[in-house]
């Protein structure tokens, strides 16, 4: 089988290009040929034995044969039109969102996206497009824009390489947030909000933000803290080396996470990987998974659901449990483990 991936940004830094050149070399190790066409750009990890055409001109021939095209997200105009040139050409259309026809996305500059993504929704199911969501609920909430007549679910991966050999236990346990400190999309409002609640109900954990600072994060952070009496509980550590996230990550009692919106975020994977319980909302496309393999808690986006979340965190047996199922749902979103399922829903 021959698939195309159409993603100009397949070969830059962040979450979802590593996704996609993962992805990419998941499937090549199962005999299949891949092909990305994409920008260039700096990084190449997880690629494997899948070919990049980083020339915009050469992207026409990688479609001769008839391939599978997967197209990544319609992120700019150079995207959107390659995709409308190179459609023909394949034998089957598949088209991931990539979360951002979400509710929550679609909050921030709705005015520009819900018409182009309506347009572009059209379009694709005109096509016959093969929808591929994250998530029932980014199903659910792409519908609006994009309600394909064929769809799948599919996750993406672990890198349990990630924190090989870097981590030890030490010190006491307390709970972690760590990723990029945008409030409103990572809900870290909810979160402090929460946590001051859980606190009062019996939870004795400190709490740990780390990650980079996004807009007034800090002022916001430091203030609600502050308002909510917990200030002295609560650590905000920043940015950090990888080996001090993978051992701030390791020694948490858990990962918690309530985002409003969010493909599967790349630190609840890294959690994960670690076998640490993760505390998740649905926005984060992951509450699915993390529900049926008992691998942590599933948390209302409201402070009153962080808070009921936090407070099973007084119980040892069941954050026990939630430890060796997390193990067992690394095993499950591993790369190959994933790979087979685009593959049969590619139809081979």
């Amino acid at each position: 089988m021959k698939v195309v991936f159409l993603y100009h940004d397949a070969l830059a830094p962040g979450g979802y290009p590593r996704d996609v050149r993962w992805l990419a070399g998941s499937l090549g190790e199962l005999g299949v040929d891949v092909t990305i066409l994409g920008r260039p750009g700096p990084l190449s990890d997880g690629l494997g034995s899948a070919t990049v055409v980083d020339e915009i001109g050469a992207w026409g021939h990688a479609v001769r044969d008839d391939p599978v095209l997967h197209a990544f997200g319609i992120s700019n105009r150079i995207q959107v039109q390659a995709l409308r040139g190179l459609a023909s050409g394949a034998s089957r259309l598949v088209f991931s969102p990539l979360a951002h026809m979400m509710r929550e996305h679609i909050r921030v500059g709705s005015h520009m996206k819900r018409p182009a993504y309506r347009i572009a929704g059209a379009w694709l199911r005109q096509r016959g497009a093969i929808g591929h969501f994250f998530s029932a609920l980014d199903r659910a909430e792409s519908a609006p824009f994009f309600a394909p007549r064929e769809s799948f679910v599919a996750g993406v991966g672990v890198f349990p390489d990630d924190a090989a050999g870097r981590v030890s236990s030490t010190g006491d346990p307390y709970l972690l947030f760590f990723g990029r400190n945008d409030v409103n999309q990572k809900g870290l409002d909810l979160l402090v909000e929460g946590y001051a609640r859980a606190r009062a109900g019996g939870l004795d954990l400190p709490l740990v933000i780390g990650g980079r600072a996004h807009g007034d994060s800090v002022t916001l952070l430091n203030t609600a803290v502050e308002r909510l009496g917990v200030a002295e509980h609560v650590s905000f550590v920043g940015e950090t080396s990888d080996e001090e996230r993978s051992r701030l990550m390791a020694n948490a009692r858990a990962f918690v996470f309530p985002s409003r919106w969010d493909g599967p975020p790349r630190p609840v994977r890294e959690a994960i990987a670690l076998g640490v319980p993760v505390l998740v909302t649905p926005g984060t496309n992951m509450a699915d998974v993390v529900a049926e393999h008992d691998a942590g808690a599933v948390m209302d986006p409201t402070p009153d659901g962080v808070s009921t979340a936090l407070l099973r965190l007084t119980d040892p047996e069941q954050v026990e449990r939630w430890r060796r199922n997390s193990l067992a749902l690394r095993d499950a979103l591993s790369w190959p483990t994933l790979a087979r399922i685009y593959l049969a829903a590619y139809g081979a």
